[in-house]
């Protein structure tokens, strides 16, 4: 039922109503029983009409807004288990679409019934949508592995550096953990070739299984890293760091500068 069949339906009960009054007034006597009788059952059907619309309306709007909670749940969930945050900028910009729908369609709706409280809820839902793309946005791009699979065999290490300082999360337990990193001096960047993270595992041989890495584009301030959380299995350890542009593409095992982080037993 749209907005416009309603009004229409209500002006034409409107002007039936008008009429009738009007032949009350010139009409005889057993006529004029006979439009009461119907102007009875013309109200009578004009607020029913209004009532269905108001019911209409109510349940319309709450079983949108309990469809939009359930998404924001699945969304909500799915950040804490994304990896790739390029899809999960395109699930919250899709979302943020259909909040905006959902609100104008409220702004049209409080013509007929109050929806004030619904609209805050959706202004709250927004904002915080607004706030989610926002971290999102901050996290660093991620480089095609296969840029650098080509043009490195492995890499030399000399103990961990001091270049930066690594921002490690509070809640270890998520499916993927956000970590922040900071360069000390922010003059090093230009010569840095790319942020790199690998998961290792110990074997008890002394050999070292990777178990996952990425590449990151470097940036000036804050490096926001989301990083697959496999650092709860048995002997694991992260290595987080930077190859020099000097070394990548230019030695085979180039030097990685690193510190390390693990949360496993050994």
């Amino acid at each position: 039922m749209e907005n416009i069949d309603v009004i229409n339906v209500i002006l034409l009960l409107i002007c039936i109503l008008i009429g009738t009054c009007v032949l009350i007034f010139i009409g005889n006597e057993e006529r004029r029983i006979v439009i009461r009788k119907f102007l009875l059952i013309n109200i009578s059907l004009s607020l029913l009409i209004l009532a269905v619309y108001y019911l209409y309306l109510e349940r319309t709007i709450n079983g949108t807004v309990f469809f939009l909670g359930k998404k924001q749940t699945e969304i909500n969930n799915r950040i804490s288990g994304e990896e790739d945050v390029k899809k999960l900028k395109d699930s919250l910009l899709a979302y943020k679409i259909e909040l905006e729908k959902v609100n104008d369609q409220l702004g049209e709706y409080s013509k007929y019934i109050d929806v004030k409280d619904k609209q805050g809820l959706l202004k709250t839902k927004i904002d915080n949508l607004d706030a989610q793309i926002e971290l999102i946005e901050s996290y660093n791009e991620i480089l095609p592995k296969s840029e650098f699979s080509k043009i490195r065999k492995g890499e030399t290490t000399s103990g961990e550096t001091s270049s930066f300082i690594l921002y490690p999360p509070n809640n270890l337990s998520d499916a993927h953990l956000d970590f922040v990193l900071r360069f000390v001096n922010d003059d090093i960047i230009k010569n840095v070739a790319c942020l790199y993270v690998e998961i290792i595992q110990k074997n008890q041989d002394g050999s070292l299984n990777l178990l996952w890495e990425e590449y990151y584009k470097p940036r000036n301030g804050c490096n926001r890293l989301r990083v697959n959380n496999l650092l709860k299995k048995r002997n694991t350890e992260m290595r987080i760091g930077f190859f020099w542009k000097n070394e990548l593409g230019k030695n085979d095992f180039p030097k990685f500068e690193y510190v390390r982080f693990c949360i496993s037993k050994k």
